[in-house]
């Protein structure tokens, strides 16, 4: 049966079509679902998609900051001599 032999009716064409959009939705609730993101791109909502870029680079920004505090100003040296007990 080649492929020009089938033919679709009206119905039935819409019935695709809208098998074809369900499909399409459902693949972006499950992307959504799996990433656990409202937004996973600049297509799905511009404004909320570049807020949240921007407070995640934020946050990074910040914990940057705070580990760079917690980092010694010069590395600790080894002892150079033993522990020697004080004589008694």
């Amino acid at each position: 049966m080649a492929l020009n032999s089938i033919t679709l009716t009206s119905g039935m064409r819409q019935n695709l079509f809208a098998l074809q959009q369900t499909q399409t939705l459902m693949e972006t609730t499950q992307q959504r679902l799996s990433t656990g993101k409202r937004v996973n791109s600049a297509l799905d909502d511009p404004i909320n998609f570049f807020a949240a870029q921007g407070h995640t680079q934020r946050a990074n920004d910040r914990r940057c900051a705070r580990m760079k505090c917690r980092k010694p100003s010069r590395p600790s040296r080894p002892p150079t001599t033993g522990f020697r007990p004080s004589p008694t």
